[in-house]
């Protein structure tokens, strides 16, 4: 673990512990609102980033292994478990997130400074250290939670 490692991972338990708040009532029928026909409600923008987990665990181990591998966009309408994670309760959600979590933070933890300057070939933005598309996975994330706030207090 490095300085870095751990700064790292701090974030990412900071930013998962506001989960609750920013979602708020649980039960609320808001979170399954559609703010406009094809755009996901509250409860599928957590859906999408409980689901992220997996995706960031899975480039983190790419990137280790491999040098400068290209990591395609994820899109979910490619993605063949998108329709169950989209149908998992806010309650499950956050349980499954949870454990990922965990899971995610010690895999950030153990990273030592060179394997945090690994780089991957982001299909937008180009190479990027690791370190880098930690980053993008936190901005990513806020960015949804920021949609999740906003759909779950609407009027």
């Amino acid at each position: 673990m490095t300085g870095r490692s751990s700064e790292l991972a701090a974030r990412l338990g900071a930013q998962f512990d506001a989960w609750p708040a920013v979602v708020g009532d649980f039960s609320s029928p808001r979170l399954e609102t559609r703010p406009a026909e094809g755009k996901w409600n509250a409860r599928e923008q957590l859906a999408h980033i409980a689901r992220m987990h997996g995706v960031c665990a899975a480039r983190i181990r790419v990137i280790l292994a491999r040098e400068l591998p290209t990591l395609p966009a994820y899109r979910v309408e490619r993605d063949p478990s998108w329709e169950r994670w989209r149908q998992y309760s806010v309650t499950d959600l956050l349980a499954v997130a949870a454990g990922r979590r965990v899971d995610l933070m010690a895999m950030v933890r153990a990273l030592d400074d060179p394997a945090l300057d690994r780089v991957g070939v982001h299909a937008e933005l180009g190479p990027l250290p690791l370190s880098e598309w930690l980053e993008f996975f936190l901005v990513h994330e806020a960015h949804h939670l920021y949609a999740i706030f906003k759909l779950a207090r609407a009027r």
